[in-house]
């Protein structure tokens, strides 16, 4: 059977998105109008897994074929090879003309058609170069390369006598070719000479899906010209690249770094996946794609790969200085130009869900409400939570409805008599928005299982995201591995002597060496970077979303105090047996002016927004930082890395203050401001790190000692719904048993 993927590289997009229906409906209507009575025909496409001109076993999508065209890049890197005949369904497919459906008739008669041909590279002579059909004038023409699964071989297809150009060696396509499977446009000017090589920024042969190449098994650029003109269709003017004299050397050098550090990468993914600590066993990621898309997306390093007075230094200068070059050609996909060019904060989020799947609800509601679609009522306050706590992406949506949550709160203190006092509204306020945050907020941040058992939570994107800093690290190392291997063959290839040999050989077996024992510790000092911005990140992306909350919160309140209602149902009429004719006296204008007061201080004082040690504490309880290397979270491992000269007496006094300093802020002794700032009074970054840090590190320990004592009631706890409830929520400051225990404190400050 032919299936549907096919059809995967087609310019029509109901084509490549049909199903298997569709695409068996497809193929059988082409085989039918193509087959005569004499001759019963079917379509047959190239095969996956053949061979390319040299004898390589490579995928179909790694096999270039060419299309010769008048029309310039910045039209076909738009739209893709379009079909001169097209429809936009499959009802409209149906409805078409068999003229145009007529496979037989567009080769050998041109007919305009659903299909688009391309040709295919062939071998005369074994030992000889490939060739490429051209067309008898190229002038002023361009040769685009593309890069596609399928496509239908016409040699394969029909006898070569019923063929009228066979010499073309032709591979064509149902429905087009999509703009992102075309790498390059070579260009000719009116004399047929090649002028220059455009390169596709939004070439990305994974859209090939399962029968997507590795970067590896795509051929070298052509090599014959010195300018490359680096085409995004969004941009106003194409990036003009000079290649220098040694281009050719330097890219074939930098596919075999390339190569290399995939080995490499292989080997150390195979390495750390099964350590618990690093965080790359998770099982809701499928490691291979995860493994493949991060081949793909290394690019240009900066690496100090040896040290300036060796003989290779200057080799892997010129290596670096030729990956910078053939870098923004050999590995520009649309994901690294988005990292490399500016771009929304929303662009940087997608390009890298596109290099780790970072599944989450939130990304999925921002992009129903970035693209303008309906959020249902119904799933509007999970819509709401997720884009406020999802940390990565945050939208201003809000449930502003939320509000009647605290508003209720406040109604039971407006059922009595007398009229409440300001500080009465003022507390009841916080305490329903406390309480609103408790529920909401903070337990999405916790993500306890007991309360999202279902669900793909921040907890979840917590752990993916440690994943991401791990494979990172591990992927920059790869490629600098591969980079001192690449030029160590250069090295050895030229003409040295044999006691330079050996010194090359040395010094790159002690660099590599030097690179993969420095792995572990890269890791916990990104993983520990990612925790420490975490907290900030979460708060400065939620905070209009949660301003626009309690600025509702307020105005509701505040419209309920000083609505006619409410002044009516505290004014008193007074009675007296001489009083004069007319309405009876009453203290309409007081009752009046104590709840304009008391709204005006609403006003002056808005609900307090969560600070972000508060965050930083709760997200230290998270479950998913329990196996962590014990170095991450440490105060001391932090400080030595910060300070390493400082003696390791003085590291422990800095942590002990620090420690304790911080535990009288979380029983609410001191304020934020009024922690010390005894790291450094100027570095004000390292000392809200540590600060970061104090409260993550005492989130997790608090979980840890307070998992042990609980563990007891966990059975019951799933027998009852509200205890089910209070298990799924965090604690937002400790007890002061906790906070007193030199445990506590010891385990924070030493483990």
């Amino acid at each position: 059977m032919r299936p549907a993927s096919l059809l995967i590289g087609a310019a029509l997009p109901w084509l490549r998105d049909a199903t298997e229906e569709v695409a068996q409906e497809v193929f059988s209507k082409l085989d039918q109008v193509m087959s005569t009575k004499k001759y019963q025909r079917e379509l047959t496409f190239r095969l996956d897994g053949g061979y390319e001109a040299n004898g390589k076993l490579i995928p179909a999508a790694a096999e270039p074929l060419f299309r010769w065209d008048y029309r310039p890049p910045e039209t076909i890197f738009q739209d893709g090879f379009q079909p001169r005949k097209a429809s936009t369904t499959i009802d409209g497919f149906r409805k078409m003309d068999d003229l145009h459906l007529h496979l037989h008739r567009f080769i050998n008669d041109q007919v305009q058609s659903i299909f688009v041909s391309t040709t295919r590279s062939v071998r005369r002579v074994v030992g000889s170069p490939t060739e490429i059909w051209h067309p008898p004038s190229i002038n002023r023409r361009y040769c685009y390369e593309i890069f596609a699964h399928g496509g239908i071989d016409i040699l394969a297809t029909f006898k070569r006598q019923e063929i009228s150009y066979p010499q073309q060696h032709e591979i064509t396509f149902i429905g087009g070719i999509r703009s992102e499977l075309i790498r390059t446009a070579t260009e000719y000017n009116d004399r047929g000479q090649m002028v220059s090589v455009w390169y596709n920024t939004q070439f990305d042969p994974l859209l090939n899906g399962d029968h997507a190449p590795r970067l590896s098994e795509l051929p070298n650029l052509p090599d014959n010209t010195r300018s490359f003109q680096i085409l995004d269709t969004r941009a106003d003017l194409p990036v003009e690249v000079k290649r220098g004299p040694a281009t050719l050397q330097q890219i074939n050098l930098a596919a075999s770094a390339e190569k290399l550090s995939e080995h490499e990468f292989t080997e150390l993914m195979a390495s750390y996946k099964q350590k618990s600590q690093y965080k790359l066993d998770i099982s809701e990621i499928r490691l291979e794609p995860l493994l493949k898309s991060y081949a793909e997306a290394r690019k240009d390093l900066t690496y100090q790969l040896a040290s300036p007075e060796s003989k290779l230094w200057g080799d892997f200068g010129k290596l670096k200085k030729a990956l910078i070059v053939a870098g923004s050609v050999v590995w520009v996909t649309e994901v690294i130009y988005t990292f490399t060019h500016n771009t929304t904060t929303l662009e940087r989020t997608a390009a890298a869900t596109e290099i780790i799947p970072f599944i989450g609800c939130g990304f999925q509601a921002a992009s129903r409400v970035d693209k303008k679609k309906k959020i249902e009522p119904d799933e509007a306050n999970d819509t709401a939570l997720c884009l406020v706590a999802d940390g990565l992406l945050i939208s201003p949506l809000f449930p502003f409805g939320a509000a009647l949550h605290v508003m209720r709160f406040i109604m039971s203190l407006l059922k009595g008599p007398d009229m409440p006092s300001s500080d009465e509204i003022l507390l009841s306020r916080d305490e329903g928005w406390k309480r609103y945050l408790n529920d909401t907020f903070y337990p999405y941040l916790y993500s306890n299982l007991l309360q999202y058992p279902n669900k793909d939570v921040f907890e979840e994107n917590i752990e993916v995201s440690l994943a991401m800093t791990a494979l990172s690290v591990l992927s920059e190392t790869a490629q600098a591995i591969g980079i001192i291997q690449a030029a160590l063959q250069d090295a050895l290839n030229s003409t040295i002597s044999r006691p330079q040999e050996d010194q090359v050989q040395n010094i790159s077996i002690e660099a590599i060496q030097a690179l993969r024992e420095r792995v572990p510790k890269n890791i916990i000092s990104r993983q520990r970077q990612f925790l420490l911005d975490l907290p900030s990140t979460v708060r400065n992306e939620t905070i209009v979303s949660l301003s626009l909350a309690a600025d509702q919160l307020n105005k509701d309140i505040i419209g309920n105090i000083t609505s006619t209602e409410m002044i009516s149902r505290y004014t008193r009429y007074y009675t007296h047996p001489l009083r004069a004719p007319g309405p009876p006296p009453n203290n309409q204008k007081e009752v009046l002016w104590h709840m304009h007061s008391i709204a005006d201080r609403l006003k002056r004082v808005p609900p307090s927004l969560p600070g972000h040690l508060y965050i930083a504490f709760i997200i230290g309880q998270s479950e998913k930082l329990a196996y962590l290397s014990p170095e991450i979270l440490s105060p001391q491992a932090y400080l030595q890395e910060k300070a390493p000269d400082e003696p390791l007496e003085v590291i422990h006094t800095i942590c002990n203050e620090e420690t304790l300093q911080f535990a009288r802020f979380l029983r609410g002794n001191i304020t934020e401001s009024q922690l010390s700032t005894r790291i450094s009074q100027k570095d004000t970054k390292s000392t809200q790190e540590l600060q970061t840090l104090l409260a993550l590190k005492f989130g997790k320990v608090f979980r840890d000692l307070v998992s042990k004592d609980l563990w007891g009631l966990y059975l019951i706890c799933l027998e009852k719904a509200s205890s089910r409830e209070l298990m799924a929520h965090p604690i937002i400051s400790p007890g002061e048993a906790y906070i007193e225990s030199w445990t506590y404190l010891i385990k924070t400050c030493y483990s």
